[in-house]
């Protein structure tokens, strides 16, 4: 049974929602991220609401197909609602503050493999998918992990706080949703865990050199996250994890971590964390990857081969020239035996 007070972790429920007006900090921006990894159908799904301030949401949204095919979808719109936020192709519909949300992708998108990004960047041009429905229905299974604005080393944010009658900081909770995946005539029936997180503050990103950030959830109630980011020299000025038994939370110290590899064959790792003096070691093994080529991660990124900038400007695919890369993966891990799924994303 769910502990349906401890989810909330005592927060007033308005700060799970949306702004609808700007911030009294017009530097002040919101994202909503939500990863859910069906294993047993080697199926998954990224919907993310990036930038969004006074009803404005821009959005990205990845789908992983058992046959190796990567969807992908860049698309921006507005919203009236707290409740409801998204764009033109997401959509976000909050049930009950920090308890349950249902996620909403239709639209095209654009459709590429594992095999065409490992030989190195991916164009748009010609790509695009039959119409594309996503819905899911999903709850979440662990009380908020609360951490600092994900920033660069000259800006990196304090302990999350209240101003302006807003949440300012970031939170994380583990996820279950079930629901469908229908891609023109193919469907199939998903139920997967994962994430979702929800940031609010100002953001500045200058003198990040790279990042790890990893979760797994499994049957017996266990789960884990991990987020380290490190500087361009690769130095780490954030470094935290915790563990959940149930919709608890402990922190934990990060030991060992995986790491960015530019090959498509580097698939397998290990991570240890530490509570106390208790040692946990899970292994890991991303099955689907997709890979972006990065410019810059500033707001204000140079351009790539695509037409618009940011860090999500420039294509798809294992380009190895690329100043920086992101691997976004499902992942499968084992922990003391128990196989769990969840998601494994690093750049470098």
């Amino acid at each position: 049974m769910i502990d349906e007070v401890s989810r909330d972790g005592g927060f007033n429920p308005t700060f799970d929602l949306a702004l609808v007006a700007p911030h009294e900090d017009p530097q002040t921006f919101e994202t909503f991220n939500v990863w859910l990894v069906d294993g047993s159908r080697r199926l998954g799904v990224n919907m993310h609401l990036y930038f969004v301030r006074g009803g404005l949401a821009r959005e990205r949204a990845s789908l992983f197909l058992p046959d190796g095919r990567t969807l992908i979808a860049h698309t921006e719109g507005v919203y009236a609602r707290g409740d409801e936020p998204g764009g033109a192709s997401l959509r976000y519909l909050c049930r009950e503050p920090f308890k349950q949300w249902d996620y909403r992708w239709t639209g095209q998108a654009v459709a590429m493999t594992e095999d065409e990004e490992a030989r190195g960047w991916v164009g748009d041009e010609g790509r695009r998918t039959d119409p594309v429905s996503v819905s899911i229905d999903a709850e979440t299974l662990t009380e908020p992990w609360v951490i600092p604005l994900s920033t660069g080393p000259n800006s990196l944010k304090g302990p999350a706080k209240i101003a302006g009658g807003a949440f300012l900081g970031k939170y994380e909770q583990l996820l279950r949703g079930a629901g469908t995946v229908q891609v023109g005539a193919e469907q199939w029936t998903f139920s997967g865990v994962g994430l979702r997180g929800h940031v609010r503050g100002p953001r500045d990103t200058a003198g990040m050199g790279s990042h790890a950030w990893v979760t797994g959830c499994f049957p017996g109630g266990k789960g884990f996250c991990l987020k380290q980011l490190f500087t361009l020299e690769g130095a780490a000025y954030f470094s935290e994890a915790y563990i959940a038994q149930g919709v608890r939370i402990e922190r934990a110290e990060i030991i060992s971590s995986p790491k960015l590899m530019r090959s498509a064959d580097a698939r397998t790792f290990d991570l240890e964390l530490r509570v106390g003096s208790k040692s946990v070691r899970i292994d890991g093994e991303n099955f689907h990857t997709t890979w972006v080529p990065l410019g810059s991660w500033d707001n204000g990124a140079a351009k790539g081969p695509g037409t618009s900038s940011g860090a999500f400007s420039s294509g798809h695919g294992l380009a190895l020239d690329a100043p920086k890369i992101m691997s976004q993966s499902c992942a499968r891990f084992l922990w003391d035996g128990e196989e769990g799924f969840g998601m494994c994303e690093l750049s470098g």
